[in-house]
């Protein structure tokens, strides 16, 4: 198997589409692929930040890394450099950072509130 073949192959897709799907990759792929060769490709595609969708009609679509939902199905998606957040979960990071950490919280809205008085 030609790894990096495939890598450069699925990054052109995965630039032009925001995603490259199963069915993309398993055409870039030889049709007997040994396990150690598929973990391999993986672990590469994950270290290039290229991202996999299992149906092709969501692949043009960008959702949150952590609970899936798109665009429309919330407020804003925050695009990082391997993937994306929604408010929703920014949210719940909040609460979860809040609880463990109750001693941050004050710190926090200190920081939200400098941003709500900002013109």
């Amino acid at each position: 198997m030609d790894l990096q073949k495939i890598i450069r192959m699925a990054r052109e897709i995965s630039e032009r589409t925001g995603v490259i799907t199963f069915e993309q990759l398993s055409e870039l792929c030889p049709k007997q692929l040994e396990p150690e060769d598929v973990k391999a490709l993986m672990a590469a595609l994950t270290d290039e930040g290229i991202r996999l969708a299992e149906d092709p009609t969501k692949a043009s679509e960008p959702s949150c890394s952590f609970c899936e939902k798109t665009k429309p199905q919330v407020l804003q998606l925050v695009a990082g450099a391997q993937g994306f957040i929604c408010n929703e979960c920014v949210q719940l990071c909040v609460q979860l950072i809040s609880l463990e950490h109750p001693e941050w919280l004050p710190e926090h809205r200190k920081f939200v509130d400098g941003l709500t008085n900002k013109p």
